[in-house]
Formats: structure tokens, C-alpha cells, sequence
């Protein structure tokens, strides 16, 4: 499957832009529809790290850059960290929200005054071919090429894919594990709003309610309850941009199934109800660890026998990107 969310064509002296593709919000709520329904998952962030190794390209750079960063109505005060000594939030006409500027952050060596390397973070869906095409016009005064010289030789280093489930509660569903992945549970008022399998640092999963998240900032989610599934991937190998046309489909192991379906054939009633109960209190990876072993892989094959209908995201070969990230 080719997730085309950024066209990654060889670099020109013109701009690569996004690809345009249907709106993953237009999608009808599906919760009732007994067939499954192709989600259409978008890339929410992506991060590059561009390494300087030519050194005449060093030098350039570092002064193409400092000259550039003089312009305080175009490079704000970002974050830094690490090797990357400075931080500057990008601005765009396109963007009004400055959290969502595309952050730039810079390592350089101050003895020799040569650029090291270059991280550039930034929300495709925000930015839009409008939007990318405002930022090569701010990179090209900086880097050979611009936006095209991160397509030949910047690396992803983190990768967000996320889907919306328009229509789908907290409650209609579980999240089937991995063996051994570790998982938290968030409730508020009692109920629950949020759960994450993996740890900081490493891949992880997120599943969240959206419209409750937008409703404590004080904001409005148009139609249904939204709920967001966010995998936050960490891109190792020295990938490029070219590694999203063939990058496999990030929520294919993920199995969403009933809550809770009956217990399974000749189970007692009474040792399926105190796994319920133990669901409900810690979440289902937690419930699944307290068992014995072959208790365990027997519960686990019952429940991924009772797949949810509508869990099916991307299957329709279509890749999308949402009008909204927050």
C-alpha cells in the first residue's frame, strides 16, 4: 500500500507540495454499519534531520542562516535542544496559530562557524500545498534548493499517523494489545478518555477522545464525538521522504474488538465476569496480564475473534489528510 501523504517527485527549482486528497472528517459516522468502513489515516507530524556534509555548504549555510534569523517578523523564538543549540518557529501567512509554525532548530560549530545539521518539525495537514510551498520560499534563501534539498537529503526521524473516528465512543471498544506492550488508562469524572500503549521515546500508540480534549480548551468540535487513534513512530535507518510511498500501513496489527463480547465456549460464567470486572478497573492489557498463561491466550483468541465492524483503516487504498490537528 502507498501512503502518499507528501509528494516526494526528485527535487526541482520548484516546490514539492502535499498531495491532495479526499477529507478523512467527510467520512458518514459509521458506528452502526455492519460493514467495515476505510478510516483514512493522515500524517499529523513529521520530523527531518538534514546532516551539512559538504563544507562549502557548511559555511554557506551558517551564514545564510544567521543572516536569515535576523528577521525577527519571519523567525521567532523556538524551542531547542540537544546538539541543536537554537530554535526558530517559522512564520507562514497560512498558520495563525503559532504552536503550529514549522519549527526549525539548528547545530553548528561555533570554532570552525560550519552548520552540522538541521531539524526541521512541522504538521503536513496544517500547512497544506499553500502553506509548503510558503515555507521552500522561506528555506530557499537558506539551503541549495530549498524544500527539494530535504526531499534528496534529509532523514525522518519521527513519524505521527493518526486516524479520526467520527461517531465511536471510548466505551464501544477495546484495543487488543500487543504481547508484552506497556498501557495506561486515563479516566475523567469516571469515565474514560484516553489510553496509550508504548513507551516515551519508542513507538507508541494513543487513543483519545478529541471532542472532550477540544471541549477543556474551551473550543468546538462540529458533528459527532470524535474519537483520535494517533500511532507516534520513531523512523530509524536514515529513511527519506521517499520511504512514505511504500511506508506499510502503521495501524494494520492494531485490533480494535467488541466490549465485551460473551465468554468463550465452556468458560464459566462467573470466571468471565470477574475478567470484565477486571477490564473495567485496569484496562484490558492489565486484565490480560494477570492471567495464567493458557487462560490468557485463551481469552485473547476469543476476543480477536469479535472484531469491531468498523476498525478498517486505510484498507481502501485512499490517504487523506484532516482540516483540523488539535
Amino acid at each position: 500500500m502507498a501512503w502518499n501523504f507528501i509528494k516526494v517527485a526528485k527535487p526541482s527549482s520548484k516546490p514539492q507540495t502535499l498531495t491532495k486528497t479526499p477529507d478523512a472528517e467527510s467520512d458518514p459516522p459509521p458506528e452502526n454499519n455492519k460493514t467495515k468502513s476505510p478510516y483514512i489515516p493522515f500524517i499529523d507530524r513529521i520530523s527531518l534531520v538534514l546532516p551539512i556534509l559538504n563544507e562549502q555548504d557548511a559555511i554557506d549555510i551558517h551564514s545564510g542562516i544567521w543572516s536569515n534569523f535576523k528577521d525577527t517578523e519571519v523567525f521567532k523564538t523556538g524551542k531547542a535542544g540537544g546538539e541543536f543549540k537554537v530554535g526558530k518557529r517559522i512564520v507562514l501567512d497560512c498558520i495563525t496559530d503559532p504552536k503550529k509554525r514549522p519549527l526549525l532548530q539548528y547545530a553548528y560549530d561555533k570554532e570552525t562557524h560550519k552548520a552540522l545539521k538541521m531539524r526541521l518539525e512541522f504538521v503536513p495537514v496544517d500547512l497544506g500545498p499553500i502553506g509548503l510551498d510558503q515555507l521552500h520560499a522561506v528555506l530557499i534563501s537558506m539551503v541549495p534548493d530549498g524544500w527539494s534539498h530535504f526531499v534528496e537529503h534529509a532523514h525522518i526521524t519521527r513519524l505521527d499517523v493518526t486516524v479520526d473516528m467520527p461517531g465511536i465512543r471510548m466505551d464501544g471498544f477495546l484495543l487488543l494489545p500487543l504481547q508484552a506492550l506497556s498501557s495506561m488508562q486515563f479516566w475523567t469524572d469516571g469515565k474514560l478518555t484516553s489510553i496509550t500503549h508504548g513507551k516515551t521515546g519508542g513507538d507508541q500508540t494513543l487513543i483519545y477522545n478529541r471532542t472532550k480534549k477540544r471541549l477543556a480548551k474551551g473550543q468546538t468540535l462540529p458533528g459527532p464525538t470524535q474519537i483520535r487513534v494517533e500511532r507516534r513512530l520513531v523512523v530509524s535507518g536514515g529513511k527519506k521522504l521517499e520511504y512514505l510511498e511504500t511506508m506499510p500501513n502503521p495501524f494494520a496489527k492494531l485490533q480494535m474488538v467488541e466490549s465485551l463480547p460473551g465468554p468463550p465456549p465452556d468458560e464459566k460464567p462467573e470466571r468471565w465476569l470477574m475478567f470484565e470486572d477486571s477490564v473495567k478497573a485496569r484496562g484490558l492489557a492489565a486484565a490480560l496480564a494477570l492471567l495464567p498463561v493458557e487462560r490468557r491466550t485463551q481469552y485473547r483468541k476469543h476476543l480477536a475473534a469479535h472484531p469491531t465492524p468498523w476498525w478498517n483503516p486505510g484498507q481502501s487504498g485512499k490517504t487523506g489528510q484532516s482540516r483540523s490537528t488539535s
